[in-house]
């Protein structure tokens, strides 16, 4: 399964059960996006293009503004 794949099916797991989501294709867009929502939760990949999640969950943790966010790191092998 590729990662849009597998996004997409997240997305759409999640959506069904009535939350909100939103889906990046990089590290870099998902801290953008982080930063922008300041979503509750966080579903991210550790590896992705451009940043991969554990330099992207650096500079998530870094932000005063994103503490208490949660992040739930995900694994190509699941």
């Amino acid at each position: 399964m590729n990662e849009e794949n597998f996004r997409e099916i997240f997305s759409t797991r999640l959506s069904a059960e009535g939350f909100r989501t939103e889906t990046a294709q990089n590290g870099k867009q998902a801290v953008e996006f982080a930063k922008r929502d300041h979503p509750d939760l966080i579903l991210m990949d550790v590896k992705m293009p451009e940043m991969d999640g554990i330099e992207a969950f650096m500079r998530l943790q870094g932000d005063s503004q994103m503490q208490g966010v949660r992040i739930l790191f995900l694994h190509e092998s699941w």
